[in-house]
């Protein structure tokens, strides 16, 4: 059910491109807005935008919030926000690397406002690369710690990830489709 919200336009200023317009950034405020009225008080400070996309009137938005967890939203330069959900992250599957080979080929269909996630384990001072080929405007890798903690975001002009551990365990990477068809990206996760 729509639910209007007042806008957040100065914390726009410095986060939407200078490609977006006037109805773009007040659907991303309204969206911003609401959702930090959905995690309340206890969730910590700060929300980051991922990407908004218009899709008719509306525009579709995906934001992270302080404790790392993404959601989507569509929202109106009128005040209109509906559709707001929490991304949903499937059970990670293990890569498995073959003996000898330092890296493997994955390929997964995500559905529009899907996500996938591969479990990577690392041992400290190995090096993980992580690169999606595929077109789809609207596919946003994401590397976690062994924590959960966000190490890097690329959205659709930068999908490449290469960085050393800083210590042992289990890293997550996640492909979100943030478009509104399905995707069906080849990724290459290495480990040196």
């Amino acid at each position: 059910m729509p639910v209007r919200t007042p806008a957040l336009m100065a914390f726009l200023a410095s986060t939407c491109t200078a490609a977006a317009t006037w109805g773009d950034q007040a659907a991303i405020a309204v969206c911003t807005d609401y959702v930090m009225q959905i995690c309340g008080p206890d969730t910590p400070p700060g929300m980051t935008l991922l990407g908004a996309f218009g899709l008719g009137a509306a525009t579709r938005v995906s934001l992270r919030d302080g404790a790392g967890e993404i959601w989507q939203c569509s929202g109106q330069a009128n005040g209109l926000v509906d559709d707001v959900e929490m991304a949903e992250f499937p059970e990670p599957r293990p890569v498995r690397l073959a003996a000898g080979a330092p890296s493997a080929v994955l390929q997964d269909t995500i559905a529009a406002s899907e996500a996938t996630q591969y479990v990577v384990p690392l041992v400290a001072g190995q090096l993980l690369f992580a690169r999606v080929v595929e077109l789809s405007p609207g596919l946003i890798l994401e590397v976690r710690d062994p924590d959960g903690q966000p190490l890097a975001l690329r959205t659709v002009t930068d999908r490449v990830f290469l960085d050393r551990a800083e210590r042992s365990g289990d890293y997550a990477v996640r492909l979100i489709n943030h478009g509104t068809a399905s995707a069906s990206p080849l990724s290459i996760i290495a480990v040196y």
